[in-house]
């Protein structure tokens, strides 16, 4: 009994002394940070900033969430808070950070990917599924694979990072997307979609047709769309006899369809 007391004693002296020791090492450590702080000075400072994936953001971008200097030490930088940083800009979907020691930081990034192109006047720009704006389409790129979206109201608030804040452009953006996962064979049908005052508008490779979706958009409401065309297709006879424009209104709960001149959406 007294020898198992003994030995109870001895473990809490010996973890007691290596406690004492590595608060005393942390004490010199940060006594030591702080003198090289205030000499300009830091531990194993890090040198070297290693970046991969990145495809929209730029090194510059990075580095200035980063908010890393020369007098940071890779010793007492904050992989998380970094990470955290790094989340803050919206285009952003997964980051890792390692540590290499002495003095590299590792950074390797995953954005979102490009879901849809959005139009603005003359401007190209990459948009995320969800809304993100991810970068300027390059002008030597071909994006005929995805939905071509024009906004044609005001659009003064949207930046490079920033999500769409227009609500009917999200929801064409969401409703083109997964129509043309479902159905392909006429996605390549729409030549691009249109967003006015007015609502919401699509255009066919067929320039017979004009075709207003109103204000609130969805895949059912593309889905009749389908069918209505499956129709009019059928329909020789009245795609022979008919003269200028055929518009389609589908804005209500039944398409409505006229001829007319031959206006163009602008």
């Amino acid at each position: 009994m007294i020898s198992t007391q003994k030995s109870s004693v001895r473990t809490k002296r010996v973890v007691r002394v290596i406690l004492i020791a590595l608060i005393t090492m942390l004490m010199a450590l940060m006594l030591l940070r702080v003198g090289l702080e205030i000499a300009g000075q830091a531990i194993l400072p890090v040198k070297t900033v290693q970046i991969f994936g990145n495809r929209y953001m730029s090194s510059r971008e990075i580095l200035s969430l980063l908010d890393l200097d020369f007098g940071t030490s890779i010793i007492f930088l904050n992989l998380e808070t970094a990470k955290e940083r790094l989340r803050s800009d919206n285009r952003v979907r997964v980051v890792q950070m390692v540590k290499v020691y002495p003095d590299t930081v590792k950074v390797h990034i995953r954005e979102k990917d490009t879901a849809a192109i959005l139009g603005l006047g003359e401007e190209r720009l990459l948009i995320s599924e969800d809304g993100t704006i991810l970068a300027q389409a390059a002008d030597d790129r071909g994006y005929s694979d995805y939905p071509f979206i024009s906004l044609l109201s005001k659009h003064d608030d949207i930046k490079i990072g920033n999500p769409v804040n227009n609500f009917l452009v999200l929801n064409l953006l969401d409703a083109a997307i997964h129509f043309k996962r479902q159905y392909p064979e006429f996605a390549v049908r729409i030549e691009s979609f249109a967003v006015d005052d007015s609502g919401a508008w699509v255009l066919l490779n067929d320039p017979l047709y004009r075709i207003f979706l109103g204000n609130e958009v969805d895949t059912g409401k593309l889905n009749r769309l389908r069918a209505l065309m499956f129709v009019l297709d059928q329909s020789r006879d009245y795609k022979k006899g008919t003269k200028g424009t055929v518009h389609i209104d589908m804005s209500g709960s039944h398409a409505a369809v006229r001829e007319g001149d031959n206006d163009e959406l602008r």
